[in-house]
């Protein structure tokens, strides 16, 4: 028996939803990548989620974003104390210069010698 075309709308529509919600999902999802021993790159995401954090021995945080995240207020930091969290708050757009904070933090916290990698996320609205 063959559907007819309210019933095969439907289903388009559905499946529409359904890849959308997992597109949404995957841009959401927490990401990081290794720039260069010891400095990685991440989304906010990646900042509270303490599974990737571990994974990656991650021992000092700082966020560039223009605004502040209250997930960092709770159980994250038991992996990364407030103390070695920076916050940087910059609007991300084409004309500025995001390397310079990368760079200054870095040099900052090595300086600590605290043993572990250094994380840098970046919230942009996109």
């Amino acid at each position: 028996m063959s559907e007819n075309v309210a019933e095969k709308d439907i289903r388009n529509e559905s499946e529409k939803e359904i890849e959308k919600q997992k597109k949404w999902q995957n841009a959401y999802a927490p990401r990081t990548r290794q720039i260069v021993p010891g400095l990685i790159l991440g989304n906010v995401q990646s900042s509270w989620n303490i599974e990737m954090l571990a994974e990656n021995r991650i021992k000092a945080v700082v966020s560039l974003s223009d605004e502040s995240w209250g997930r960092w207020r709770s159980h994250t930091r038991r992996t990364v104390p407030e103390h070695h969290h920076k916050w940087v708050q910059i609007v991300d757009s084409s004309t500025q210069d995001l390397i310079v904070y990368f760079e200054r933090h870095l040099r900052l916290y090595q300086a600590t010698g605290i043993p572990g990698s250094f994380l840098v996320d970046v919230f942009t609205y996109r």
